[in-house]
């Protein structure tokens, strides 16, 4: 697609950062309001289960779309958000 060029570049960009900007409020007030979430595995276990849900919700709904990219890219976004939120290096959350 973006040999040929049949696909603007604001559009991968666009998903890329709506996917990531979509879930980090989930790292900032999830840890704010149960501090069981302060632990970092414990976090991630609970976003992605979360995550899994809302993908096979759009799959069964058949509402958006269900890709491996945007489970990936939610992850991350609320792991930024986390990061942001407790104030902590990566270094130090793991």
């Amino acid at each position: 697609m973006f040999i040929d060029r049949s696909m603007p570049r604001s559009i991968p960009i666009q998903n890329i950062v709506g996917n990531l900007l979509a879930f980090m409020p989930l790292g900032f007030y999830l840890p704010y309001f149960s501090h069981k979430m302060l632990d970092i595995k414990r976090f991630a276990i609970t976003v992605s289960g979360l995550i899994i849900i809302i993908e096979l919700l759009q799959f069964i709904l058949r509402v958006g779309s269900m890709d491996i990219d945007d489970f990936i890219l939610n992850i991350i976004g609320a792991l930024i958000g986390f990061v942001i939120c407790t104030h902590k290096p990566v270094s130090k959350l793991l």
